[in-house]
This record gives structure tokens, sequence and C-alpha cells, in this order.
């Protein structure tokens, strides 16, 4: 898949641990608390086929004030592989009304 050209499985082990078993370096960097703290509009996209479910997602999208989630009911955890021209129509119309709402960012 083109999105993990170079992709460096050494530095993501470095920081995460392995796949399922996070043991690195982040394991314990935590910041759900701090989400109520973001003041920029944020796009959250979930597959409806993900580990993450949306009992997971939903929980941390409602901390953050200007948060617009999406499901992507035919994808798992890459929508941007799995519906990419929804994606790409999601992320748009994301982009323009955040530019809209504030040309200055």
């Amino acid at each position: 898949m083109r999105s993990f050209t170079g992709w460096r499985q050494d530095v993501y082990e470095t920081m995460w641990g392995t796949e399922w078993n996070i043991t690195g370096n982040l394991k314990d960097w935590v910041v759900t608390a701090r989400l109520g703290e973001l003041e920029l509009p944020v796009l959250i996209a979930s597959g409806r086929h993900d580990v993450t479910t949306p009992a997971v997602v939903r929980p941390l999208a409602d901390r953050i004030r200007n948060a617009e989630w999406v499901i992507f009911e035919q994808s798992a955890h890459l929508a941007s592989a799995e519906e990419p021209e929804r994606f790409h129509q999601v992320l748009e119309a994301f982009l323009s009304r955040v530019e809209a709402a504030d040309p200055g960012l």
C-alpha cells in the first residue's frame, strides 16, 4: 500500500511495541483528559468494522468541542484506502467548512 512507503517498523515498535501489545516508549502517554483543550475543528474518521468500535470512539469525540465524527460503514481501519471516494468527499467538505468559517486557519 502506498501509504506505507518508507515505513519503519523498528521506529513504530520503539514507540508503541508490537501490534496489539503496547510496550514501547509511548505506552503510558495518555492525553484523553486534555481533548477538551483543543480549540480547532477536528474531523474524526472511523470505520464501522474497525476494532476501535464506535463505543470506543464516542467518548473521545464527545470530549472535543468542535469535533465532527464520520463513521465509514464499509471500512475497518483505513477508510482512506477502503472507501477512498467517500473519504475524499468527507475530507473536502470538512476542509471547505473550516476554511469558510475561518479563512485565517
